[in-house]
């Protein structure tokens, strides 16, 4: 997050009313201003298993082979009117220890450029995936940021508010014409590596992973996972000997969505962030397992008014492979 956005919070621990496009909207909003923005329907393949080479081989230079793979029925069968698919199978690939690999900005144009969108337009994303579509929406709504789309909304709710509304839906897919999309740069302003965790830097002299007291460095998981309570473990190096990073703090996803399928109020997301013990005065990264549901946790806080804050979307799958030790925090010890 760049200074000037900072200084919106005045060291506030957050604002009733974040200035600029919200991060979320619901349905009747949707349905009023369908007209002026632009819909993606985000849909997420989890059952493409393929590793980095075989995908780099088979995909990676050939943007029609990738777009046809990732087809969604879930998308050819029901969305809504002029909404635009978005498959985060073609926006990411396996990388070697991350499950959601970046691509260059001049590569991710080209899959832009034919989804026909411009980063000065409205956008709205919903899906029909997990928690009621916002979780792969949040993650494309997240994406979309770092490649300098700055009007990023999710529909509250996802495609599922919208048809219990009465609101239409239908199969036919919107023709569309190619865009001329300029890449730029990536955004790094809500995103960290592997890398800025574990080097020092110039204003930086002692890694983040290393003064995690200083940093609201929050993880995502349910907290039975995270406290060691879900069978079997998520973990299968036997360098780990925890069920979490020491000093991490613990906001589970599954915490602020209702169970209508809904964003909880700010009010109940401030608790929760309270709850797990969030300070105003540290910076804050956002991490999962694999890089999903730290994207919804992210999305909530925004929407309760919180800064933006940095996601770290190589998850505990990128730290098992490449530095396992430091998964040792055990629940109820002294140190915790």
């Amino acid at each position: 997050m760049t200074a000037s956005a900072h200084r919106r919070w005045h060291g506030k621990e957050y604002l009733d009313e974040v200035p600029g496009t919200p991060p979320l909207v619901d349905v009747e909003w949707l349905d009023k201003n369908k007209k002026d923005v632009v819909i993606l329907h985000a849909t997420y393949d989890p059952e493409c298993k393929m590793n980095q080479r075989d995908f780099v081989k088979a995909y990676y230079q050939d943007l029609d082979k990738r777009i046809e793979r990732f087809k969604s029925d879930e998308y050819k069968n029901s969305h809504i009117p002029k909404a635009i698919e978005f498959s985060i199978n073609c926006a990411t690939y396996p990388g070697r220890t991350e499950k959601f690999y970046l691509y260059t900005p001049l590569e991710v144009s080209r899959y832009l450029q034919r989804l026909a969108i411009f980063p000065d337009e409205h956008i709205v994303v919903y899906s029909s995936g997990p928690f009621n579509g916002m979780l792969y929406a949040s993650k494309v709504r997240w994406l979309l940021k770092l490649y300098e789309f700055t009007k990023v909304s999710v529909l509250d709710g996802g495609l599922g508010a919208w048809k219990k509304a009465g609101k239409p839906v239908t199969d036919e897919v919107y023709v569309l014409q190619p865009s001329v999309h300029v890449p730029g740069r990536l955004n790094l302003d809500e995103h960290v590596n592997f890398s800025d965790l574990t080097s020092a830097t110039d204003d930086r002299y002692v890694p983040i992973l290393h003064q995690l007291q200083q940093y609201n460095f929050i993880d995502c998981r349910p907290a039975a996972q995270f406290q060691g309570r879900a069978k079997p473990s998520q973990f299968i190096d036997w360098q780990v000997s925890g069920t979490f990073i020491q000093h991490s703090k613990n906001l589970p996803s599954l915490n602020l969505v209702t169970t209508k399928g809904f964003m909880a109020s700010k009010q109940e997301i401030r608790r929760a962030a309270r709850e797990a013990k969030y300070d105003k005065n540290f910076p804050t990264v956002l991490f999962c397992y694999d890089g999903m549901q730290c994207h919804l946790v992210g999305l909530a806080m925004e929407h309760a008014g919180y800064p933006p804050p940095k996601i770290y979307a190589g998850g505990l799958v990128e730290i098992e492979m490449r530095q396992p030790n430091f998964i040792n925090g055990q629940y109820g010890c002294p140190l915790y």
